[in-house]
């Protein structure tokens, strides 16, 4: 009877203690987000890397002393030093008058 007794106990002691489990599902889940976040990044990989060898091929080019290239993604050089940040239209200033 003893053992029986004992045996309930532990039992009931084993189905009381979840630590276990929780930290099983937390596992789980943060393995899940890892593979969710390593999918996200991989998409556009190949575009990172070519804009750092790009990068990279500029910066050598500089130090060797050589010009770099135009990159087709910069703007074009606006004569007027306006930068075209979508302020407002500014008329030219008229010159002043001499009295």
């Amino acid at each position: 009877m003893r053992i029986l007794l004992s045996l309930k106990r532990t039992i009931t002691r084993l189905r009381a203690n979840c630590q276990g489990q929780t930290m099983l599902e937390y596992a789980l889940l943060a393995g899940f987000v890892a593979v969710a976040i390593a999918l996200v990044l991989a998409a556009p990989g190949d575009n990172i890397k070519a804009i750092y060898q790009d990068t990279a091929a500029v910066l050598d080019s500089t130090e060797s002393g050589s010009a770099p290239a135009a990159s087709p993604a910069a703007p074009s050089a606006d004569p007027t030093g306006d930068s075209g940040g979508g302020g407002k239209n500014k008329k030219p200033k008229k010159p002043k008058k001499n009295k």
